[in-house]
C-alpha cells in the first residue's frame, strides 16, 4: 500500500508540474498574440495619421527643400501623438525616421518582435500634381 501511495504521489506531482508548464506556455502564447495584434493596430493608426497629415501638405515633390520640410512636418505630427495603450506587461519602442528620397520608415520593436513600414510622400498623398 505504501508503494502505491508513493507512486500515486509521484504521478500527481509530475501531472501538476506538466499542467503548470502548459498553463504558462498558453499564457505566453496569448500575450504574444496580444502584442502582435497591438503592433498591427499601432501601425494602422500611424499610417492613417500620416495619410491625414500628408494630404494637407500639397508639396512640390520635385523640390528637395519641400520634400525635406514635408518629412519633418510628418515626423513632428507623429511625435505629437501618444501611442495606443500597449498590452499589460509589454513595452515597445517606436520610431519614424526619414530614409532618403522622400521616404519615411516607421518601426515598432517589442522584445523579439519587430514591425517596419516604409512610406513615400507621394504614396501618402503629400505631393501636389503639377499640370503636365
Amino acid at each position: 500500500m505504501l508503494i502505491s501511495a508513493v507512486i500515486l504521489g509521484l504521478f500527481l506531482a509530475a501531472s501538476l508540474r506538466s499542467w503548470s508548464e502548459l498553463t504558462a506556455m498558453e499564457r505566453h502564447r496569448r500575450h504574444q498574440q496580444q502584442l502582435l495584434a497591438w503592433m498591427e493596430l499601432q501601425l494602422q493608426r500611424d499610417q492613417g495619421l500620416l495619410h491625414q497629415q500628408a494630404r494637407r501638405l500639397a508639396l512640390n515633390c520635385a523640390d528637395p527643400e519641400q520634400v525635406q520640410q514635408g518629412l519633418q512636418t510628418l515626423q513632428a505630427a507623429w511625435h505629437k501623438t501618444a501611442p495606443l495603450p500597449s498590452p499589460t506587461g509589454a513595452s515597445a519602442d517606436a520610431s519614424l525616421e526619414p530614409a532618403g528620397d522622400g521616404l519615411l520608415v516607421l518601426q515598432l520593436v517589442s522584445g523579439e518582435h519587430q514591425r517596419m513600414q516604409r512610406y513615400s510622400l507621394q504614396g501618402l498623398g503629400a505631393c501636389r500634381h503639377e499640370p503636365g
